[in-house]
């Protein structure tokens, strides 16, 4: 009787480190492409190249099927990839190519500053039969245009700036289509923001309107995902795709490379065909430049509040009233301040996070139906009928309605306890700071209040002015002119930029 047996494809990405890869199964020397017949089963996959990480995977091999595993071997830092019977030879100031009989010879050491092979473009060159093991033929001339990277590093189809939700899901995408691109990030872990923020915070989108694309949020979670567990998931992520992230890599400029890109790092420059810009819409914590004086107090930003322990019996203020100074406020209370008051510039508009079960997001998206110029006074009648008139207690109503202040980058608060401690008692509001004296902070309404600490909820930048701000590229806002192409940088993208 024969044996149930299947079958296990293999593919090594980049293609030239595939030519030359030493690949195995179970321990067994094996090759890419379709191999087998195998066992029904688990079996282990190895692939390794002379100057790469080497990569492991795990096929599950069922009757008569074919299981497929994709395999990413990641080139070490200073090494030269080479392919298609081409070898590098790096000398003072040029470089030769030469013909290599033996077949694919891979990662020639190259100096710093030195000439770099054009590989993308031998890879693709039809083969010579004339030269010794049907290798490439190029001439030098045609060298001096191809593509020169100082330190010799191999050249990325696409490189995504930054290991949060969006570049992840980009580089997920990316690699579904045959794009296996290189995530360069400048923390240790994923999701490094979402690792960073107030313990207390769930996301404010419920679990099954706020998956990543290809991977669902567990169910398990909740309705409402908990910081903690937004990290787990992207972590998860990063493994289910088997994604490529190089940590602590810190891009501090983009520039044009000829038809490509040379992203700037202190170790050296790192080359792509396309960039993706996805370093967060909240990146770097701003104060307001318009508060004058200094605080003698406590003064932080939200940025780096996490638990309410540190203020319990004392008198705090917190600025602003975005989703964060809410939930901030509410925290304190619940955690024993003595005293929380929050100050606001302008009111805010404030809506239930879900209404008779319904989330206020799936409400949100219903009204998109509506004739535009509906959506603003039906959203008002749910904050009125939900909310109430706050007035009473010291917040008045927002001048313009929900959906007027998201198009001007104002998101509603989703309410998760910040209107219960306002009618209670709990919390207070007072005007906006104009500035500090010592220990007194000084009101637009002219009051002078003494808090032992002030937390700033006063938002944040992009930061992309360093980044890109030479290109062209950025409102005067600095936000990107465009998502996705534009028109003056050909093949640098932008993602994550919209609040």
């Amino acid at each position: 009787m024969m044996q149930a047996a299947g079958y296990i494809k293999i593919a090594i990405v980049p293609d030239a480190a595939a030519r030359a890869a030493s690949i195995s199964v179970d321990g067994k020397p094996a090759g890419a492409g379709k191999q087998g017949p195998y066992k029904l089963g688990k079996h282990a996959v190895r692939a390794e190249a002379a100057g790469y990480r080497a990569a492991e995977a795990q096929a599950d091999v069922d009757n008569g099927g074919t299981a497929q595993v994709s395999l990413t071997l990641e080139a070490l830092p200073g090494k030269l990839l080479l392919s298609v019977n081409v070898a590098a030879q790096c000398g003072a100031g040029e470089a030769t190519v030469r013909a290599n009989p033996e077949g694919v010879k891979l990662l020639h050491e190259c100096p710093r500053n030195r000439h770099q092979s054009g590989l993308a473009r031998i890879a693709s060159r039809q083969r010579d039969p004339a030269l010794p093991g049907g290798a490439d033929s190029v001439s030098e001339e045609e060298l001096d245009t191809m593509p020169r990277n100082s330190n010799c590093t191999a050249m990325e189809s696409a490189l995504i700036i930054g290991a949060g939700p969006a570049g992840l899901a980009c580089a997920a995408m990316l690699q579904a289509n045959g794009v296996h691109a290189l995530v360069v990030e400048r923390a240790s872990d994923v999701g490094s923001t979402w690792r960073a923020h107030y313990q207390r915070l769930h996301l404010h989108t419920e679990r099954r309107l706020s998956s990543l694309p290809g991977l669902t949020l567990p169910r398990a979670y909740g309705k409402w995902v908990p910081r903690a567990q937004v990290v787990e998931y992207l972590e998860n992520y990063t493994k289910h795709f088997n994604l490529r992230v190089r940590h602590g890599v810190q891009v501090e400029r983009i520039e044009r490379d000829g038809e490509a890109w040379r992203l700037l790092t202190p170790e050296g420059p790192l080359p792509a065909r396309a960039v993706v810009v996805a370093t967060g819409f909240n990146h770097t914590p701003r104060l307001p430049e318009e508060w004058t004086g200094s605080f003698a107090g406590e003064l932080l930003h939200s940025a780096t509040y996490r638990v309410p322990e540190p203020y319990r019996g004392r008198d705090v203020l917190v600025v602003g009233t975005g989703n964060s100074g809410a939930e901030i406020a509410v925290d304190l209370v619940e955690g024993g301040a003595s005293r929380v008051r929050v100050s606001v510039r302008t009111p805010p508009n404030i809506l239930r996070r879900e209404v008779a079960g319904i989330s206020s997001q799936r409400l949100g998206l219903s009204m998109k139906f509506l004739p535009e110029g509906l959506r603003d006074p039906v959203a008002k009648a749910v904050q009125r009928l939900s909310i109430g008139d706050l007035s009473a207690h010291g917040l008045q109503a927002s001048p313009r309605g929900p959906y007027t202040r998201a198009r001007e980058g104002q998101i509603p608060i989703l309410d998760v306890g910040f209107v219960d401690a306002l009618k209670r008692g709990k919390l207070s509001v007072v005007a906006a700071v104009t500035g500090f004296d010592g220990r007194t902070v000084l009101l637009a309404d002219g009051g002078r209040i003494q808090p032992d600490a002030v937390i700033a909820a006063t938002g944040y930048s992009r930061a992309l002015e360093k980044l890109v701000g030479h290109l062209g590229v950025l409102s005067k806002h600095g936000l990107p002119l465009a998502h996705g192409p534009h028109a003056a940088a050909p093949r640098l993208h932008f993602i994550g930029y919209s609040n």
